[in-house]
Parts: structure tokens; C-alpha cells; sequence
């Protein structure tokens, strides 16, 4: 004899949300890295990054070129609106040769502006140690 079981849709819903699968989701974010204001550099840049909304883990890979010297610092600032500038909110460890990859578990503060578009990632050199290349974090791929 086979028995079936008939579970309403509504609980399966209720189960997935109390268990966070049903909103967990991965947020892709991404950054043009240009010359900060006032410096003469060459130099330019990508950031392509993610957060995973269930670790709340922040992983990013920048890539970068034509530097005035090797990097010394990446960090990111915010919030700002665009060309303005921000308190430190994260920073990233090293190494810095590129590409330089990292994940990191933030608050929901720092992921929000990260991946909101209220931020902005900086990388530091010894010529320019407030920041040679700087690009604003943008949501998307």
C-alpha cells in the first residue's frame, strides 16, 4: 500500500522562507578603475565582484595595468555620491599583484552600499598613497 502526502504550496513557501533559501540570491557588482582626481597616471583598472545575500560574503577580483608602482592598499569608501569622497569601509588584504582576489563577510550596511552604487573601490601606490586609480562600485555584471 503507497501512502501520499499532500503538502499545501503555501507551507513549502513558508519552510524555504524560514529557511532562507527561498530569498537567498547572488548580487553581481562591477567597477571601471580611472586616474583619481589630480593624478597623472596611466594606469587603469576593472573590479568584477559578488554578494551571496545567504554568507553574506563579499568576493571581488580586480584586475589593473600601467601603474606609477606596485600597489600598496585597495580599499573601498563610502558612502559617497559620485566625485566625492568617503570614509574607508572596507579594506582588502593582500597580496596586490593582479589580479588581486578576495572574499570577505560583511554587515548589511557595507553590502548594501557596495552593491547599491554608493561606493567606490580605491587602489593606493607609493607615489600616490590616497589613492592612483579610483572607479565607482555599480550593481550588475
Amino acid at each position: 500500500m503507497r501512502l501520499a502526502f499532500r503538502i499545501p504550496l503555501s507551507a513549502i513557501a513558508v519552510f524555504l522562507a524560514g529557511t532562507g533559501a527561498a530569498t537567498a540570491k547572488t548580487i553581481p557588482f562591477h567597477a571601471v578603475l580611472v586616474p583619481a582626481p589630480h593624478v597623472r597616471s596611466h594606469g587603469s583598472g576593472t573590479m568584477t565582484g559578488t554578494f551571496d545575500t545567504k554568507t553574506h560574503e563579499i568576493s571581488w577580483k580586480i584586475r589593473y595595468g600601467k601603474l606609477s608602482g606596485r600597489v600598496l592598499d585597495a580599499r573601498v569608501h563610502g558612502p559617497a555620491k559620485p566625485g566625492r569622497n568617503a570614509p574607508v569601509i572596507m579594506t582588502m588584504p593582500a597580496p596586490y599583484s593582479s589580479p588581486i582576489l578576495g572574499v570577505k563577510v560583511v554587515t548589511g550596511k557595507v553590502s548594501a552600499e557596495i552593491t547599491g552604487g554608493y561606493s567606490y573601490v580605491v587602489l593606493a601606490t607609493e607615489k600616490y598613497p590616497a589613492g592612483e586609480l579610483r572607479g565607482r562600485i555599480r550593481p550588475g555584471p
